[in-house]
């Protein structure tokens, strides 16, 4: 099965934005996935609905930061993370939840909710267009100090995609290297943005634009990193998954 965090962030994009040639896997039996966006499965260890997590679960910061379970089930994707008690997601699950719109009204605000855990709002589903929200600065400072949540941002990019919603993370991504390489807020997160982040934008000329952008503002991608760090020695979160930071 595949791995969250395979060790190069350029060929491990490709793989994903191919649709994994290699992984076909789609065990018709297995929805675990698909029962949770509908409403009637539970996500494990913690036992609570989509909708139950979505409303107990907002603003719970410490909660957010210090669980790890409920990221695998609210954001599944065809690799397996490091909750033994989650489903990789399959390509039946996949294909039912972007046919439900009850399904993909939930994909939505699983990721309002990651949004706001971030300090971040969407401002239209639309377009995908996001902003600081007005606790950006506390949130800000959380993703600084948490190097985690790079394999979680990558995680919840791919699911973004895998759920329909690929004119979602260009916006994303575009603010996280605004945010990195210019107001210097984010300035840890640089290496997982131009090594991780930016591979798995689908649209090819967004995924371009933001390249360029991150080469224009000294963070060039390093094409042959061999841990996917890069050779400027990011902070750890990507790369083979550590203790205290799964995804």
């Amino acid at each position: 099965a595949i791995k969250m965090g395979a060790r190069n962030g350029k060929a491990a994009g490709e793989n994903f934005r191919k649709g994994y040639p290699d992984h076909k896997e789609n065990d018709p039996t297995v929805s675990a996935n698909l029962e949770f966006y509908k409403g009637t499965g539970l996500c494990q260890p913690n036992r609570l609905t989509v909708d139950q997590l979505h409303e107990e679960w907002w603003g719970k910061y410490s909660t957010l930061e210090r669980e790890h379970g409920y990221i695998q089930w609210l954001f599944p994707i065809r690799e397996d993370g490091m909750n033994a008690h989650a489903q990789m997601l399959m390509l039946h699950e996949r294909d039912a939840i972007r046919a439900d719109p009850a399904c993909r009204a939930r994909v939505i605000q699983s990721y309002r909710l990651f949004l706001d855990f971030m300090g971040l709002e969407l401002v239209d589903e639309q377009t995908g267009e996001v902003q600081r929200g007005p606790h950006y600065e506390e949130r800000f400072s959380n993703l600084r100090e948490h190097s985690h949540n790079n394999l979680r941002i990558t995680r919840i990019l791919k699911c973004l995609a895998e759920m329909g919603f690929a004119h979602l993370q260009a916006p994303l991504v575009r603010l996280l290297a605004h945010e990195a390489l210019e107001t210097s807020l984010l300035a840890p997160l640089a290496d997982s943005l131009a090594n991780w982040f930016v591979h798995v934008v689908m649209d090819d000329a967004a995924r371009n634009e933001i390249i360029q952008y991150c080469v224009d503002h000294g963070c060039p991608p390093d094409d042959d990193a061999p841990d996917g760090n890069g050779a400027r020695g990011g902070p750890p979160g990507h790369g083979d998954p550590m203790p205290g930071g799964p995804a």
